[in-house]
């Protein structure tokens, strides 16, 4: 009757991905770090699913590192210590990586946590991302991974989803058949495209980086040169799965995906 309104944010414990496809960081030992290895490694593990796609669930999720001082220490977490929790944010991330949460059931309010009770500066992180994980999250977002609203218990730092078939580098790779001689795509060393070219084996799975032709490329087929093939470990007559560095993709059936509208904040 007095007309009044007022909308507000709420923060809601809950068990939301089960089943899921987990990626998680990335590691590349000092003396393989260079430009674009990282990206590249990324790339290797996509075309990987792509071509073992019966064997990931069809929901891929990456949780985003929050955000957290100089110290390690997370603004978010300090707020929920201060109300519910009396333990350093180490401690908990070394309970959460060693599986043991039975402190979230008996400490953590199972109702609604209200945004604008939560004080400025944990507010403030909701949702955000460290800034080193922000190329991460860039990556992840040029895949087609999207925030819908799920945040970190102990960071707030935002879990990003995608159907695993609908990554973008799952979608554009694709079978080509291999035709092996012993100049291969020489020809091509500075013409030619580069293209992520890896077998189609499960434990004995090798990935490589090869210039190709794109008219030869996009007619399903792939030149490579005795050496390439042998690295790669394959026999004459195999198929590959290409998928190639940039813009263009290989012809493929596309998959459209609505996305929901609706937005949930969780713990």
């Amino acid at each position: 009757e007095l007309g009044l309104r007022r909308s507000v944010g709420a923060l809601t414990r809950c068990v939301h991905y089960r089943n899921c496809t987990e990626f998680c960081s990335l590691y590349l030992r000092p003396d393989f770090r260079r430009a674009n290895a990282g990206k590249l490694l990324s790339k290797v593990r996509f075309a990987f699913i792509s071509q073992h796609l019966d064997r990931f669930p069809n929901l891929a999720i990456a949780q985003m590192r929050g955000v957290a001082d100089d110290q390690g220490q997370s603004p978010f977490w300090d707020w929920l210590r201060d109300h519910f929790i009396d333990l350093d944010f180490s401690q908990v991330t070394q309970l959460a990586g060693a599986g043991s949460l039975d402190f979230v059931e008996d400490l953590m309010p199972s109702l609604p946590l209200y945004t604008h009770l939560v004080s400025n500066p944990a507010r403030a992180v909701i949702g955000q991302v460290h800034p080193d994980t922000r190329p991460a999250l860039a990556m992840l977002k040029a895949e087609g991974f999207r925030h819908r609203g799920m945040v970190d218990l102990f960071d707030a730092g935002p879990t990003v989803e995608c159907r695993t078939d609908s990554i973008s580098s799952v979608r554009e790779s694709a079978l080509v058949s291999a035709e092996i001689s012993t100049t291969g795509n020489q020809h091509l060393t500075d013409t030619g495209r580069p293209v992520l070219v890896t077998n189609t084996g499960l434990e004995g799975f090798r990935a490589m980086v090869v210039n190709t032709d794109t008219h030869a490329l996009a007619s399903g087929r792939i030149e490579l040169s005795t050496k390439q093939a042998d690295a790669l470990d394959l026999s004459v007559g195999a198929s590959v799965r290409a998928l190639p560095l940039g813009q263009q993709a290989i012809p493929a059936a596309s998959i459209h995906v609505t996305d929901s509208a609706e937005v949930h904040y969780a713990l």
